[in-house]
Protein backbone atom coordinates (compact mmCIF):
# COMPACT_ATOMS: atom_id res chain seq x y z
CA UNK A 1 0.00 0.00 0.00
CA UNK A 2 1.51 3.38 -0.75
CA UNK A 3 1.66 5.34 2.45
CA UNK A 4 3.47 8.83 1.28
CA UNK A 5 4.30 10.57 -1.47
CA UNK A 6 6.58 13.04 -1.42
CA UNK A 7 6.65 15.86 -4.12
CA UNK A 8 8.70 18.53 -4.72
CA UNK A 9 9.30 21.21 -7.47
CA UNK A 10 6.82 19.16 -10.25
CA UNK A 11 5.08 21.57 -11.98
CA UNK A 12 2.80 24.00 -10.09
CA UNK A 13 3.28 21.62 -6.92
CA UNK A 14 6.22 23.78 -5.09
CA UNK A 15 6.47 21.21 -2.10
CA UNK A 16 3.51 18.38 -0.52
CA UNK A 17 3.66 15.61 1.35
CA UNK A 18 0.48 13.01 1.38
CA UNK A 19 -0.29 10.90 3.33
CA UNK A 20 -2.81 8.29 1.59
CA UNK A 21 -4.82 5.35 3.61
CA UNK A 22 -6.26 2.21 2.57
CA UNK A 23 -9.36 1.91 0.69
CA UNK A 24 -10.60 4.41 -1.46
CA UNK A 25 -8.68 7.49 -1.66
CA UNK A 26 -10.08 10.29 -3.94
CA UNK A 27 -8.55 13.38 -5.32
CA UNK A 28 -10.87 16.26 -6.81
CA UNK A 29 -10.60 19.84 -8.33
CA UNK A 30 -11.45 22.22 -10.43
CA UNK A 31 -10.49 22.17 -14.31
CA UNK A 32 -7.00 22.66 -14.38
CA UNK A 33 -6.10 22.97 -10.60
CA UNK A 34 -3.39 20.08 -11.25
CA UNK A 35 -5.03 16.75 -10.50
CA UNK A 36 -2.93 15.43 -12.94
CA UNK A 37 0.25 16.18 -10.92
CA UNK A 38 -0.21 13.54 -8.51
CA UNK A 39 -0.93 10.99 -11.49
CA UNK A 40 2.21 12.63 -13.00
CA UNK A 41 4.29 11.52 -9.77
CA UNK A 42 2.95 8.19 -9.47
CA UNK A 43 3.99 7.93 -12.91
CA UNK A 44 7.82 8.67 -12.14
CA UNK A 45 7.49 6.48 -9.50
CA UNK A 46 5.86 3.45 -11.88
CA UNK A 47 9.38 4.60 -14.00
CA UNK A 48 7.83 6.76 -16.83
CA UNK A 49 9.99 8.77 -19.05
CA UNK A 50 10.76 12.24 -17.09
CA UNK A 51 11.39 15.30 -19.30
CA UNK A 52 13.04 18.39 -17.69
CA UNK A 53 9.73 20.41 -18.49
CA UNK A 54 8.05 19.17 -15.48
CA UNK A 55 10.75 20.74 -13.31
CA UNK A 56 8.94 23.42 -11.71
CA UNK A 57 10.23 26.92 -13.27
CA UNK A 58 13.40 28.20 -11.51
CA UNK A 59 14.36 24.83 -9.42
CA UNK A 60 17.18 22.80 -9.45
CA UNK A 61 15.80 19.38 -9.51
CA UNK A 62 12.58 17.81 -8.79
CA UNK A 63 12.04 14.84 -6.73
CA UNK A 64 9.41 12.05 -5.76
CA UNK A 65 9.58 9.84 -2.98
CA UNK A 66 6.68 7.24 -2.52
CA UNK A 67 6.58 4.89 0.77
CA UNK A 68 4.79 1.63 0.40
CA UNK A 69 3.83 -0.18 3.37
CA UNK A 70 3.23 -4.36 4.20
CA UNK A 71 5.73 -4.92 1.38
CA UNK A 72 7.40 -7.37 3.76
CA UNK A 73 4.05 -9.93 3.19
CA UNK A 74 4.78 -10.04 -0.17
CA UNK A 75 6.28 -13.01 -1.56
CA UNK A 76 6.63 -11.83 -5.01
CA UNK A 77 8.32 -8.28 -4.11
CA UNK A 78 10.49 -9.93 -1.72
CA UNK A 79 11.89 -12.15 -4.25
CA UNK A 80 12.28 -9.04 -6.58
CA UNK A 81 14.44 -7.31 -4.00
CA UNK A 82 16.95 -10.40 -3.37
CA UNK A 83 17.39 -11.11 -6.49
CA UNK A 84 18.76 -7.42 -7.20
CA UNK A 85 20.30 -7.18 -3.87
CA UNK A 86 17.96 -4.30 -2.48
CA UNK A 87 18.29 -4.63 1.09
CA UNK A 88 14.66 -5.10 2.57
CA UNK A 89 13.30 -2.92 5.01
CA UNK A 90 9.87 -2.36 7.41
CA UNK A 91 9.08 0.17 4.49
CA UNK A 92 10.06 0.68 0.54
CA UNK A 93 11.10 3.42 -0.16
CA UNK A 94 11.04 4.88 -4.09
CA UNK A 95 13.10 7.89 -4.55
CA UNK A 96 13.42 9.48 -7.71
CA UNK A 97 15.11 12.73 -8.41
CA UNK A 98 15.21 14.71 -11.97
CA UNK A 99 17.82 17.53 -12.92
CA UNK A 100 17.13 20.12 -15.74
CA UNK A 101 19.77 18.08 -17.91
CA UNK A 102 17.83 15.41 -18.03
CA UNK A 103 19.76 13.36 -15.56
CA UNK A 104 17.94 10.80 -13.06
CA UNK A 105 19.10 9.42 -9.95
CA UNK A 106 16.49 6.60 -8.84
CA UNK A 107 16.93 4.62 -5.25
CA UNK A 108 15.34 1.98 -4.22
CA UNK A 109 15.73 1.49 0.08
CA UNK A 110 18.65 3.87 -0.68
CA UNK A 111 20.13 1.78 -2.97
CA UNK A 112 20.97 3.37 -6.48
CA UNK A 113 19.21 1.16 -9.38
CA UNK A 114 18.13 1.60 -12.88
CA UNK A 115 14.88 3.00 -14.44
CA UNK A 116 14.51 -0.48 -15.78
CA UNK A 117 14.63 -1.67 -12.39
CA UNK A 118 12.34 0.60 -11.37
CA UNK A 119 9.97 -0.18 -13.84
CA UNK A 120 10.05 -3.82 -13.20
CA UNK A 121 9.28 -3.33 -9.21
CA UNK A 122 7.10 -0.77 -10.03
CA UNK A 123 4.88 -3.31 -12.50
CA UNK A 124 3.88 -5.17 -8.53
CA UNK A 125 3.60 -2.14 -6.64
CA UNK A 126 0.89 0.30 -8.48
CA UNK A 127 -1.30 -0.36 -11.93
CA UNK A 128 -2.10 3.15 -13.28
CA UNK A 129 -5.03 3.42 -15.53
CA UNK A 130 -4.99 7.23 -17.00
CA UNK A 131 -8.04 8.79 -18.50
CA UNK A 132 -7.26 7.24 -22.43
CA UNK A 133 -5.03 4.40 -20.61
CA UNK A 134 -7.15 1.13 -21.18
CA UNK A 135 -4.53 0.32 -23.74
CA UNK A 136 -3.30 -2.64 -22.07
CA UNK A 137 -6.54 -4.04 -21.00
CA UNK A 138 -8.02 -3.11 -24.58
CA UNK A 139 -4.83 -3.98 -26.71
CA UNK A 140 -5.68 -7.63 -28.55
CA UNK A 141 -1.83 -8.38 -27.96
CA UNK A 142 -3.07 -8.35 -23.96
CA UNK A 143 -5.73 -10.61 -23.96
CA UNK A 144 -4.42 -13.96 -24.13
CA UNK A 145 -2.14 -12.76 -21.12
CA UNK A 146 -5.20 -11.01 -19.03
CA UNK A 147 -7.28 -15.03 -19.49
CA UNK A 148 -3.98 -16.97 -18.51
CA UNK A 149 -4.08 -14.37 -15.58
CA UNK A 150 -7.57 -14.78 -14.90
CA UNK A 151 -7.57 -18.63 -14.92
CA UNK A 152 -4.44 -18.61 -12.73
CA UNK A 153 -2.17 -20.64 -15.51
CA UNK A 154 0.61 -18.80 -14.39
CA UNK A 155 2.46 -22.03 -13.12
CA UNK A 156 1.03 -24.30 -16.13
CA UNK A 157 2.17 -21.81 -18.74
CA UNK A 158 5.62 -21.82 -17.18
CA UNK A 159 5.53 -25.86 -17.37
CA UNK A 160 4.59 -25.77 -21.36
CA UNK A 161 6.64 -22.75 -21.84
CA UNK A 162 10.33 -24.74 -20.54
CA UNK A 163 8.83 -27.45 -22.87
CA UNK A 164 8.32 -25.55 -26.08
CA UNK A 165 11.71 -23.44 -25.77
CA UNK A 166 13.25 -26.63 -25.22
CA UNK A 167 11.81 -27.50 -28.98
CA UNK A 168 12.74 -24.35 -29.96
CA UNK A 169 16.56 -24.94 -29.10
CA UNK A 170 16.44 -28.51 -30.42
CA UNK A 171 14.90 -27.35 -34.25
CA UNK A 172 17.82 -24.38 -34.09
CA UNK A 173 20.26 -27.22 -33.99
CA UNK A 174 18.85 -29.70 -36.35
CA UNK A 175 19.30 -26.99 -38.63
CA UNK A 176 22.47 -26.33 -37.78
CA UNK A 177 23.67 -29.37 -39.11
CA UNK A 178 21.07 -29.44 -41.64
CA UNK A 179 23.70 -27.87 -44.21
CA UNK A 180 24.93 -28.42 -47.84
CA UNK A 181 27.53 -31.07 -48.35
CA UNK A 182 29.51 -27.87 -49.83
CA UNK A 183 28.83 -26.19 -46.84
CA UNK A 184 29.24 -28.76 -44.19
CA UNK A 185 33.06 -29.12 -46.37
CA UNK A 186 33.67 -25.23 -45.77
CA UNK A 187 32.68 -25.56 -41.90
CA UNK A 188 34.78 -28.30 -41.36
CA UNK A 189 37.60 -26.51 -42.84
CA UNK A 190 37.43 -23.59 -41.12
CA UNK A 191 36.78 -25.34 -37.88
CA UNK A 192 39.69 -27.68 -38.25
CA UNK A 193 42.25 -24.21 -39.35
CA UNK A 194 40.96 -22.47 -35.88
CA UNK A 195 40.83 -25.74 -33.93
CA UNK A 196 44.54 -26.27 -35.08
CA UNK A 197 45.83 -22.74 -34.83
CA UNK A 198 44.34 -22.99 -30.70
CA UNK A 199 45.92 -26.33 -30.23
CA UNK A 200 49.37 -24.96 -31.38
CA UNK A 201 49.21 -22.27 -29.17
CA UNK A 202 48.89 -24.57 -26.01
CA UNK A 203 47.51 -22.21 -24.32
CA UNK A 204 47.28 -23.02 -19.97
CA UNK A 205 45.08 -20.69 -18.12
CA UNK A 206 47.36 -17.83 -16.37
CA UNK A 207 50.03 -18.44 -18.50
CA UNK A 208 50.22 -14.75 -19.96
CA UNK A 209 50.33 -13.83 -15.85
CA UNK A 210 52.80 -15.91 -15.08
CA UNK A 211 55.17 -15.46 -18.08
CA UNK A 212 54.43 -11.81 -17.66
CA UNK A 213 55.77 -11.35 -14.05
CA UNK A 214 58.85 -13.86 -15.22
CA UNK A 215 59.68 -10.95 -17.92
CA UNK A 216 59.53 -8.29 -15.11
CA UNK A 217 62.03 -10.04 -13.58
CA UNK A 218 64.23 -11.14 -16.25
CA UNK A 219 64.04 -7.41 -17.55
CA UNK A 220 65.55 -6.53 -14.35
CA UNK A 221 68.16 -9.46 -14.18
CA UNK A 222 69.20 -8.71 -17.41
CA UNK A 223 70.53 -5.26 -16.32
CA UNK A 224 71.88 -6.33 -13.31
CA UNK A 225 73.84 -9.18 -15.45
CA UNK A 226 75.25 -6.61 -17.59
CA UNK A 227 76.48 -3.92 -14.49
CA UNK A 228 78.22 -7.10 -13.29
CA UNK A 229 79.59 -8.49 -16.95
CA UNK A 230 81.01 -5.19 -17.55
CA UNK A 231 82.50 -4.94 -13.97
CA UNK A 232 84.28 -7.90 -14.30
CA UNK A 233 85.80 -7.58 -17.88
CA UNK A 234 87.31 -4.18 -15.84
CA UNK A 235 89.16 -6.34 -13.27
CA UNK A 236 89.72 -9.56 -15.56
CA UNK A 237 89.94 -7.79 -18.96
CA UNK A 238 89.39 -8.91 -22.32
CA UNK A 239 90.90 -9.42 -25.95
CA UNK A 240 92.27 -6.14 -25.74
CA UNK A 241 93.37 -4.99 -22.40
CA UNK A 242 94.69 -7.13 -19.39
CA UNK A 243 92.16 -5.67 -17.02
CA UNK A 244 93.15 -4.57 -13.13
CA UNK A 245 93.88 -8.37 -12.54
CA UNK A 246 96.50 -8.40 -14.65
CA UNK A 247 97.88 -4.85 -14.23
CA UNK A 248 98.37 -5.95 -10.94
CA UNK A 249 100.02 -9.56 -11.61
CA UNK A 250 102.32 -7.45 -13.69
CA UNK A 251 103.64 -4.88 -10.52
CA UNK A 252 103.25 -7.88 -8.36
CA UNK A 253 105.74 -9.68 -10.91
CA UNK A 254 107.80 -6.49 -11.23
CA UNK A 255 108.55 -5.76 -7.06
CA UNK A 256 109.20 -9.42 -6.64
CA UNK A 257 111.63 -9.62 -9.26
CA UNK A 258 113.93 -7.49 -7.67
CA UNK A 259 114.02 -9.48 -4.50
CA UNK A 260 114.77 -8.21 -1.04
CA UNK A 261 117.69 -5.90 -0.82
CA UNK A 262 119.12 -5.18 2.53
CA UNK A 263 119.33 -1.42 1.90
CA UNK A 264 115.62 -1.64 1.76
CA UNK A 265 113.98 -2.88 4.24
CA UNK A 266 110.23 -1.66 3.75
CA UNK A 267 110.04 -3.48 0.36
CA UNK A 268 108.83 -6.20 2.03
CA UNK A 269 105.66 -5.18 3.48
CA UNK A 270 104.73 -3.55 -0.37
CA UNK A 271 105.37 -6.58 -2.26
CA UNK A 272 103.35 -8.98 0.36
CA UNK A 273 100.71 -5.74 0.10
CA UNK A 274 100.73 -6.01 -3.71
CA UNK A 275 100.28 -9.54 -3.63
CA UNK A 276 97.18 -9.71 -1.52
CA UNK A 277 95.56 -6.90 -3.54
CA UNK A 278 96.57 -9.11 -6.56
CA UNK A 279 94.90 -12.14 -5.31
CA UNK A 280 91.95 -10.25 -4.10
CA UNK A 281 91.12 -9.05 -7.34
CA UNK A 282 91.14 -12.14 -8.93
CA UNK A 283 88.96 -13.57 -6.34
CA UNK A 284 86.51 -10.75 -6.77
CA UNK A 285 86.70 -11.41 -10.28
CA UNK A 286 85.76 -14.78 -9.65
CA UNK A 287 82.79 -14.20 -7.20
CA UNK A 288 81.53 -11.91 -10.13
CA UNK A 289 81.46 -14.50 -12.13
CA UNK A 290 79.16 -16.74 -10.07
CA UNK A 291 77.01 -14.26 -8.95
CA UNK A 292 76.60 -13.28 -12.93
CA UNK A 293 75.54 -17.16 -13.41
CA UNK A 294 73.29 -17.81 -10.52
CA UNK A 295 70.41 -15.18 -12.04
CA UNK A 296 69.21 -17.75 -13.13
CA UNK A 297 68.25 -16.46 -17.02
CA UNK A 298 69.70 -17.62 -20.28
CA UNK A 299 70.90 -15.43 -22.41
CA UNK A 300 67.99 -16.33 -25.47
CA UNK A 301 65.07 -16.03 -22.49
CA UNK A 302 64.37 -12.43 -22.91
CA UNK A 303 63.44 -12.60 -26.52
CA UNK A 304 61.20 -15.78 -25.95
CA UNK A 305 59.25 -14.40 -23.47
CA UNK A 306 58.30 -11.47 -25.35
CA UNK A 307 57.70 -13.99 -28.01
CA UNK A 308 55.17 -16.23 -26.00
CA UNK A 309 53.34 -13.60 -24.92
CA UNK A 310 52.88 -11.48 -28.38
CA UNK A 311 51.57 -15.04 -29.15
CA UNK A 312 49.55 -15.45 -26.32
CA UNK A 313 48.23 -11.20 -26.69
CA UNK A 314 47.14 -12.33 -30.56
CA UNK A 315 45.71 -15.77 -29.83
CA UNK A 316 43.28 -14.41 -26.74
CA UNK A 317 42.39 -10.87 -28.87
CA UNK A 318 41.05 -13.37 -31.55
CA UNK A 319 39.49 -15.84 -30.09
CA UNK A 320 37.70 -14.60 -26.46
CA UNK A 321 39.97 -12.09 -24.25
CA UNK A 322 42.35 -14.04 -22.08
CA UNK A 323 43.32 -17.82 -22.18
CA UNK A 324 40.07 -19.63 -20.27
CA UNK A 325 37.66 -18.32 -22.88
CA UNK A 326 40.54 -19.00 -25.55
CA UNK A 327 40.56 -22.75 -24.10
CA UNK A 328 36.91 -23.31 -23.30
CA UNK A 329 36.77 -22.07 -27.27
CA UNK A 330 38.97 -24.82 -28.27
CA UNK A 331 36.74 -27.49 -26.26
CA UNK A 332 33.56 -26.05 -27.92
CA UNK A 333 35.14 -26.17 -31.92
CA UNK A 334 36.19 -29.22 -31.11
CA UNK A 335 33.27 -30.95 -30.31
CA UNK A 336 31.31 -28.88 -33.10
CA UNK A 337 33.55 -30.44 -35.67
CA UNK A 338 32.74 -33.51 -34.18
CA UNK A 339 29.25 -33.07 -34.52
CA UNK A 340 29.22 -31.57 -38.04
CA UNK A 341 31.50 -34.93 -38.91
CA UNK A 342 29.04 -37.04 -37.38
CA UNK A 343 26.10 -34.64 -38.45
CA UNK A 344 23.52 -37.52 -39.83
CA UNK A 345 23.97 -39.45 -36.54
CA UNK A 346 23.44 -35.97 -34.38
CA UNK A 347 20.25 -35.14 -36.11
CA UNK A 348 18.61 -38.86 -35.91
CA UNK A 349 19.26 -37.79 -31.97
CA UNK A 350 18.04 -34.34 -32.05
CA UNK A 351 14.86 -35.69 -34.05
CA UNK A 352 13.88 -38.18 -31.81
CA UNK A 353 14.21 -36.12 -29.00
CA UNK A 354 11.99 -33.66 -30.54
CA UNK A 355 9.49 -36.02 -30.91
CA UNK A 356 9.52 -36.92 -27.75
CA UNK A 357 9.17 -33.11 -26.47
CA UNK A 358 6.44 -32.93 -28.88
CA UNK A 359 3.94 -34.77 -27.62
CA UNK A 360 4.94 -33.31 -24.37
CA UNK A 361 4.65 -30.11 -25.77
CA UNK A 362 0.86 -31.29 -27.60
CA UNK A 363 -0.18 -32.64 -23.87
CA UNK A 364 0.57 -29.39 -21.92
CA UNK A 365 -0.99 -27.05 -24.82
CA UNK A 366 -4.00 -29.27 -24.68
CA UNK A 367 -4.42 -28.85 -20.55
CA UNK A 368 -3.96 -25.16 -21.18
CA UNK A 369 -6.41 -24.83 -23.83
CA UNK A 370 -9.15 -26.83 -21.64
CA UNK A 371 -8.72 -24.45 -18.81
CA UNK A 372 -8.72 -21.32 -21.19
CA UNK A 373 -11.88 -22.52 -22.70
CA UNK A 374 -14.20 -23.14 -19.41
CA UNK A 375 -12.17 -19.70 -17.83
CA UNK A 376 -13.33 -17.62 -20.98
CA UNK A 377 -16.82 -18.92 -20.45
CA UNK A 378 -16.46 -17.64 -16.72
CA UNK A 379 -14.59 -14.47 -17.63
CA UNK A 380 -17.89 -13.34 -19.92
CA UNK A 381 -20.25 -14.22 -17.23
CA UNK A 382 -18.38 -12.11 -14.49
CA UNK A 383 -17.58 -9.52 -17.09
CA UNK A 384 -21.36 -9.49 -18.18
CA UNK A 385 -22.42 -9.39 -14.19
CA UNK A 386 -20.01 -6.08 -13.55
CA UNK A 387 -21.42 -4.17 -16.68
CA UNK A 388 -25.05 -4.97 -15.54
CA UNK A 389 -24.23 -3.46 -12.42
CA UNK A 390 -22.31 -0.54 -14.28
CA UNK A 391 -25.42 0.39 -16.38
CA UNK A 392 -25.10 -1.99 -19.17
CA UNK A 393 -27.63 -4.86 -18.77
CA UNK A 394 -27.32 -5.75 -22.40
CA UNK A 395 -23.52 -5.54 -23.10
CA UNK A 396 -22.60 -9.12 -23.88
CA UNK A 397 -18.71 -9.89 -23.76
CA UNK A 398 -16.67 -12.43 -25.32
CA UNK A 399 -13.56 -13.60 -24.75
CA UNK A 400 -13.12 -15.44 -27.93
CA UNK A 401 -9.98 -18.20 -28.48
CA UNK A 402 -8.51 -18.30 -32.00
CA UNK A 403 -6.78 -21.44 -32.77
CA UNK A 404 -3.15 -21.21 -33.99
CA UNK A 405 -1.43 -23.05 -37.01
CA UNK A 406 1.66 -24.00 -34.79
CA UNK A 407 2.45 -23.66 -31.15
CA UNK A 408 3.69 -20.78 -29.85
CA UNK A 409 4.96 -19.68 -26.70
CA UNK A 410 2.03 -19.21 -25.05
CA UNK A 411 0.65 -22.30 -26.93
CA UNK A 412 -2.09 -23.02 -29.24
CA UNK A 413 -4.49 -20.37 -29.55
CA UNK A 414 -4.38 -16.86 -29.38
CA UNK A 415 -7.30 -14.86 -27.35
CA UNK A 416 -9.23 -11.80 -27.39
CA UNK A 417 -12.08 -9.50 -26.20
CA UNK A 418 -15.49 -8.73 -28.28
CA UNK A 419 -18.34 -6.68 -27.30
CA UNK A 420 -21.53 -6.38 -28.08
CA UNK A 421 -23.16 -2.90 -26.28
CA UNK A 422 -26.24 -2.58 -26.77
CA UNK A 423 -28.79 -5.30 -27.70
CA UNK A 424 -29.28 -6.30 -31.19
CA UNK A 425 -25.19 -4.91 -31.77
CA UNK A 426 -23.18 -7.15 -33.98
CA UNK A 427 -19.92 -8.03 -31.54
CA UNK A 428 -16.68 -6.76 -32.35
CA UNK A 429 -13.29 -4.89 -30.48
CA UNK A 430 -13.90 -3.40 -28.01
CA UNK A 431 -12.44 0.32 -28.59
CA UNK A 432 -14.62 -0.20 -32.33
CA UNK A 433 -17.77 -0.96 -29.85
CA UNK A 434 -17.44 1.17 -27.10
CA UNK A 435 -18.28 5.05 -26.89
CA UNK A 436 -15.98 7.34 -24.10
CA UNK A 437 -18.77 6.61 -21.36
CA UNK A 438 -18.73 3.28 -21.77
CA UNK A 439 -15.02 2.44 -22.60
CA UNK A 440 -14.62 3.90 -19.08
CA UNK A 441 -16.98 1.23 -17.22
CA UNK A 442 -15.55 -1.55 -19.50
CA UNK A 443 -12.08 -0.67 -18.36
CA UNK A 444 -13.56 -0.50 -14.66
CA UNK A 445 -15.39 -3.62 -14.70
CA UNK A 446 -12.65 -5.56 -16.58
CA UNK A 447 -9.88 -4.14 -13.46
CA UNK A 448 -12.44 -5.27 -10.70
CA UNK A 449 -12.95 -8.78 -12.42
CA UNK A 450 -9.11 -9.14 -13.32
CA UNK A 451 -7.89 -7.82 -10.00
CA UNK A 452 -8.73 -10.73 -7.78
CA UNK A 453 -5.22 -12.78 -9.36
CA UNK A 454 -3.06 -9.43 -11.14
CA UNK A 455 -1.42 -9.10 -7.31
CA UNK A 456 -1.32 -5.94 -7.44
CA UNK A 457 -2.10 -4.21 -4.15
CA UNK A 458 -2.60 -0.36 -5.27
CA UNK A 459 -4.59 0.71 -8.71
CA UNK A 460 -4.90 4.57 -10.00
CA UNK A 461 -7.71 5.55 -12.03
CA UNK A 462 -7.41 8.99 -13.28
CA UNK A 463 -10.82 10.29 -14.65
CA UNK A 464 -12.37 6.88 -15.19
CA UNK A 465 -15.90 8.93 -15.08
CA UNK A 466 -15.07 10.40 -18.66
CA UNK A 467 -18.12 10.16 -20.54
CA UNK A 468 -20.01 9.00 -17.26
CA UNK A 469 -22.85 10.92 -15.29
CA UNK A 470 -26.01 10.18 -13.69
CA UNK A 471 -26.91 6.86 -12.07
CA UNK A 472 -24.05 4.95 -14.09
CA UNK A 473 -21.78 7.61 -12.21
CA UNK A 474 -23.26 5.91 -8.88
CA UNK A 475 -22.48 3.16 -9.58
CA UNK A 476 -18.70 3.79 -11.01
CA UNK A 477 -17.98 5.25 -7.50
CA UNK A 478 -19.71 2.05 -5.81
CA UNK A 479 -17.65 -0.30 -7.97
CA UNK A 480 -14.80 1.61 -7.06
CA UNK A 481 -15.57 1.47 -3.08
CA UNK A 482 -16.17 -2.72 -4.12
CA UNK A 483 -12.91 -2.57 -5.47
CA UNK A 484 -11.26 -1.18 -2.88
CA UNK A 485 -12.37 -3.02 -0.25
CA UNK A 486 -9.14 -5.99 -0.97
CA UNK A 487 -6.67 -2.84 -2.48
CA UNK A 488 -5.82 0.48 -2.15
CA UNK A 489 -7.39 2.43 -4.90
CA UNK A 490 -6.86 6.38 -6.11
CA UNK A 491 -9.52 8.11 -7.93
CA UNK A 492 -9.06 11.18 -10.08
CA UNK A 493 -12.64 12.68 -10.67
CA UNK A 494 -15.17 15.10 -11.57
CA UNK A 495 -18.32 13.43 -10.30
CA UNK A 496 -19.87 14.13 -6.65
CA UNK A 497 -21.75 10.45 -6.94
CA UNK A 498 -17.28 8.92 -7.01
CA UNK A 499 -16.28 11.44 -4.43
CA UNK A 500 -19.07 10.87 -1.80
CA UNK A 501 -17.81 6.87 -2.02
CA UNK A 502 -14.31 8.25 -0.69
CA UNK A 503 -12.52 6.51 2.89
CA UNK A 504 -10.37 9.75 2.25
CA UNK A 505 -11.29 12.64 -0.02
CA UNK A 506 -7.94 15.16 -1.08
CA UNK A 507 -8.78 18.43 -2.82
CA UNK A 508 -6.51 19.89 -5.24
CA UNK A 509 -5.96 23.74 -5.40
CA UNK A 510 -4.78 26.25 -7.69
CA UNK A 511 -3.87 29.86 -6.01
CA UNK A 512 -1.29 32.60 -6.21
CA UNK A 513 1.73 33.10 -3.96
CA UNK A 514 4.34 35.49 -4.43
CA UNK A 515 3.15 36.51 -8.02
CA UNK A 516 3.16 32.68 -8.93
CA UNK A 517 0.88 30.11 -9.29
CA UNK A 518 1.47 26.91 -7.08
CA UNK A 519 -0.89 23.95 -6.57
CA UNK A 520 -2.15 22.72 -3.02
CA UNK A 521 -2.79 19.44 -1.94
CA UNK A 522 -4.59 18.11 1.46
CA UNK A 523 -6.86 15.87 3.22
CA UNK A 524 -10.51 17.07 3.56
CA UNK A 525 -12.34 17.01 7.19
CA UNK A 526 -15.94 15.94 7.01
CA UNK A 527 -17.33 19.44 7.01
CA UNK A 528 -14.72 20.61 3.86
CA UNK A 529 -15.84 17.41 2.61
CA UNK A 530 -19.46 18.47 2.41
CA UNK A 531 -18.60 22.12 0.99
CA UNK A 532 -16.47 20.52 -1.93
CA UNK A 533 -19.16 17.74 -2.46
CA UNK A 534 -21.16 20.62 -2.92
CA UNK A 535 -19.50 22.41 -5.41
CA UNK A 536 -18.64 19.76 -7.30
CA UNK A 537 -22.77 19.74 -7.29
CA UNK A 538 -23.84 22.78 -7.85
CA UNK A 539 -20.92 24.95 -8.84
CA UNK A 540 -18.86 28.00 -6.91
CA UNK A 541 -22.17 28.87 -5.30
CA UNK A 542 -22.98 26.64 -1.82
CA UNK A 543 -26.39 26.65 -0.62
CA UNK A 544 -27.71 25.34 2.20
CA UNK A 545 -30.03 22.79 -0.42
CA UNK A 546 -26.61 21.90 -1.96
CA UNK A 547 -24.80 21.34 1.15
CA UNK A 548 -28.31 19.18 2.63
CA UNK A 549 -27.59 16.88 -1.13
CA UNK A 550 -24.10 16.93 -0.40
CA UNK A 551 -24.54 15.21 2.93
CA UNK A 552 -27.66 12.96 1.83
CA UNK A 553 -25.18 11.91 -1.15
CA UNK A 554 -22.12 10.98 1.52
CA UNK A 555 -24.56 9.41 3.66
CA UNK A 556 -26.37 7.06 0.91
CA UNK A 557 -22.49 6.07 -0.10
CA UNK A 558 -21.74 4.89 3.06
CA UNK A 559 -24.57 2.99 3.61
CA UNK A 560 -24.20 1.10 0.21
CA UNK A 561 -20.15 0.24 1.37
CA UNK A 562 -21.29 -1.03 4.86
CA UNK A 563 -23.88 -3.36 2.50
CA UNK A 564 -21.04 -4.21 0.14
CA UNK A 565 -18.64 -5.38 3.28
CA UNK A 566 -21.44 -7.06 4.81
Amino acid sequence: MLKTLYIKNLALLSEASIEFGAGLNVMTGETGAGKSIIIGALGLIGGERASSDLIRRGAEYLTVTAEFSDTEKDAAISAFLDENGIERQESLIITRRVTPEGNNTVRINSQPVTLAVLRELSGLLIDIHGQNDGKKLLSEKNHLAALDAYAGNGEKLADYRAVYYSIVSLLREIKSLKLSERERELLAEQLTAEIEELSEANLTDGEFEEKSRRLAFVKSAAGVADAVYSSNRLLSGDDDSFGVCGDLSQAEALLLSVGLPEEFPALAELQARLSALSLEARELSGELSAFRDSLGFGLHELDELQARLAEIRRVTRKYGGDEESAISLLESKTQELSRLQNADTAIDELERRRAAQHIVCTEKAAVLSSIRAKAAEDLARDIERELSELSMPDARFWAELIPLPKFSAAGREDARFLLSANKGENAGPITKIASGGELSRIMLALKTVLAKNDGIHTAVFDEIDTGVSGIAAGKVGRKLARLAQGRQVFAVTHLPQIAAFADRHFEIKKREDGGRTVTDVRILSDDERVLEISRMTGGETVTEATKLSARELIAASELQKTDAHS
